[in-house]
């Protein structure tokens, strides 16, 4: 389904719980069957700029990765008992971890049946309100809300700088409820809480560092409804004059036309207040050493164009790609002293929206369509459409639902095979249920941790990716079966 032809998600009874994905610049209409409230990770909502909101209705124009989250209606003068609210978990494609919400696994086997065509949904009352008096109406806040998946803070990943001997507590952000405490994992690794390592409250202390404790730090915590990871790179220095001018620098990033991109740019902790951050963009073909000419960097310097307040010049945020995005987006971090400066700089490419290689005569849907070629098209290796949505780590509790994704493009196109440590996937509990390109697994049990690798191949070449799942605990189903044996 293309963003043009838009979803529909419609509740049909009060009580039910489900899930949608959409790609980020979608179109997306939630619909009640009665006059509701709308409300958004447990707060009331209300109509806005963006998100139009109505009595039986809730729509946006061209869904951000900010807006996943947890909606809910509940019917006007409904006392807010759990019965009463319909629940939707929203998750946006091309999304960090951190901002996917995981919904329990009974929630994705409704989603196939419940997304159409919104040209084709029948309207609940014939028509849609869109006088001012009911868009800007502002719900009233019934006895309780429902409970949301834990979620993490939405601000982009971290770099901790720390030289040896000193410690470090590193935040595990949560918004929302969580029924278990962090798990922390380091380098893909569980990390044991002993010796210099320990846990105070949600955060992980580490005393006494040395520089072997460098590396990437996730915690993961869960409630019933789902789960949710944060990140922080820790890196710890002999020296303080080892510590780099610019300690976190922009990686590569692939978006389609009309996504969004960021880069993530950190100066030294020990950088002088008068230290500034600046950004240049080089398009295709200009060398990226040309953006610490000081001519250059006045004629090319950019400015986020999105983002939350306060995070720019260190967080870069582009919504709205166009071709004319694509090059090079070098930071500049002057000293603060003379002319003294360190740069580092991220190739962002630019990709074509997915229907417009339909529009060119071929959409590839997996090994549905393997083998299938356009001669309006150049003949290419496959490769991968979402790099940036495809984790390489993702932690579970034990009972829920993991979704792995490796969404991809070639001409011909490719076929897709999954693989866990190497061989085909078996499961002890319930089969894997496969997709275009993503493979879903329920009622998860601690047999189920492994690496999940995605192999894609055409006649040109083969990509292939890796994701490593922890899954956490023993399910209660599990349990329980095994309480009756």
């Amino acid at each position: 389904m293309s963003a043009a032809d838009g979803h529909v998600l419609h509740f049909t009874v009060p009580g039910e719980h489900l899930e949608v994905e959409v790609d980020a610049g979608e179109r997306l209409r939630l619909r009640c069957p009665d006059d509701v409230t709308w409300w958004r990770n447990g707060q009331p909502l209300a109509n806005s700029t963006r998100v139009r909101v109505g009595k039986q209705w809730m729509k946006w124009r061209a869904v951000k990765r900010k807006d996943a989250a947890e909606y809910s209606c509940l019917p006007r003068g409904a006392r807010g008992a759990a019965g009463e609210w319909a629940n939707a978990t929203l998750i946006v494609l091309g999304a960090s971890q951190r901002e996917r919400l995981a919904a329990p696994s009974a929630l994705s086997a409704h989603r196939d049946d419940l997304l159409q065509d919104v040209h084709d949904m029948p309207q609940a009352d014939g028509h849609e309100p869109e006088d001012e008096q009911e868009l800007n109406a502002v719900p009233t806040a019934p006895a309780a809300a429902p409970v949301a998946a834990p979620q993490h803070e939405k601000s982009p990943a971290r770099t901790m700088a720390r030289r040896e001997g000193e410690k470090a507590l590193l935040a595990c952000p949560v918004a929302g409820p969580s029924t278990s405490t962090p798990f922390w994992i380091k380098d893909g690794e569980p990390f044991p809480l002993t010796g210099r390592a320990s846990a105070l409250g949600t955060a992980l202390s580490i005393l006494a560092l040395r520089v072997e404790d460098s590396g990437n730090y996730t915690c993961t915590v869960a409630n019933r409804r789902g789960s949710d990871a944060s990140s922080v790179l820790l890196r710890v220095f002999s020296r303080a004059e080892d510590i780099p001018l610019v300690l976190q620098a922009p990686h590569n990033a692939s978006e389609p036309v009309g996504g969004t991109a960021s880069f993530v740019c950190e100066p030294s902790p020990d950088a002088p207040e008068t230290a500034r951050v600046r950004w240049v963009h080089l398009p295709p073909g200009e060398d990226v050493g040309a953006a610490l000419d000081d001519a250059v960097m006045r004629a090319r310097e950019v400015v986020a164009r999105g983002g939350s307040p306060g995070a720019f010049p260190r967080l870069l945020v582009l919504e709205d790609l166009t071709p004319e995005d694509e090059g090079w987006y070098v930071c500049v971090v002057h000293n603060g002293v003379g002319k003294g400066r360190a740069s580092a700089s991220a190739w962002l490419r630019v990709l074509p929206r997915e229907e417009d290689h339909g529009d060119l005569g071929l959409q590839c849907r997996g090994n549905a369509t393997q083998g299938q070629a356009s001669d309006k098209l150049p003949f290419s290796a496959p490769r991968f459409t979402k790099p940036d949505a495809m984790a390489a780590y993702d932690a579970k509790p034990a009972g829920n639902m993991v979704r792995l994704k490796c969404p991809a493009f070639g001409n011909p196109c490719p076929n897709v095979t999954w693989t866990k440590d190497g061989a085909p996937i078996q499961r002890y509990w319930g089969a894997p249920r496969y997709g275009d390109w993503s493979i879903v697994m329920e009622e998860l049990v601690t047999q189920d941790t492994g690496n999940y690798t995605c192999n894609v191949c055409n006649s040109l070449g083969c990509v292939d990716f890796t994701t490593k799942v922890d899954v956490i605990g023993e399910s209660q189903s599990r349990l329980a079966l095994n309480s009756t044996l």
